[in-house]
């Protein structure tokens, strides 16, 4: 999902320049304001005060992007503003990056942060020597749970059907590859953090 809001507002937007440069905050983990009270939003209806104050006051969330879309940018352009609206921010002192988003009209859910990455990706302790960038928590395991759970929810509510085997369409977990990602430095070192730099790729 890291990537969902930047190409939901390439999408929607009249024009460009909408997205910003957050290269600073790249591959850094932070804490989560929340904008709206949750009785106020779809995604976060369901949950209870002590989730809300546990998941938005603790837990911290990894950012992989370079881009993102601060809240002036997002009440600038009217074909985002009308469509869409950021339940939470990055808690950062000069930055109001959208982190949380969701459509007021379709239910469209978006999030700047690598949430999977919570339960599905372990660092390598040999490589960064036990200091981990992922909180791998249990309230920001929660967190994770949540918005799967909840999403899921909203699937289940397709009447879509199916005819025929459909064996073959049905959803999977299966590994195709490792990758090692590097770069164009001298010493090959990737700009990812220590004990991140082996990805496994899964069709699910």
């Amino acid at each position: 999902m890291g990537n969902s809001l930047q190409n939901l507002v390439r999408a929607y937007q009249t024009g460009g320049g909408h997205l910003t440069n957050i290269q600073d905050m790249q591959y850094e983990s932070f804490e989560l304001t929340l904008l709206e009270q949750p009785e106020n939003t779809y995604l976060l209806s369901a949950m209870t005060p002590k989730e809300r104050d546990a998941v938005f006051n603790i837990a911290v969330f990894f950012n992989k992007e370079v881009s993102g879309l601060t809240l002036e940018k997002l009440r600038r352009e009217q074909s985002l503003n009308k469509n869409f609206k950021a339940l939470a921010t990055f808690k950062t002192p000069d930055s109001d990056v959208v982190a949380i988003l969701e459509g007021t009209k379709l239910p469209i859910y978006a999030f700047t942060y690598a949430i999977e990455m919570i339960q599905f990706y372990f660092e390598n302790s040999t490589d960064n020597l036990d200091e981990d960038v992922l909180d791998h928590s249990i309230i920001a395991r929660t967190h994770a749970q949540y918005f799967a759970r909840t999403i899921a929810d909203e699937a289940r509510m397709n009447n879509n059907t199916f005819d025929g085997d459909v064996f073959e369409s049905l959803v999977r977990h299966k590994k195709l590859a490792s990758v090692t990602y590097f770069t164009d430095r001298a010493d090959r070192q990737s700009a990812l953090p220590a004990g991140m730099t082996r990805h496994d790729v899964y069709l699910i």
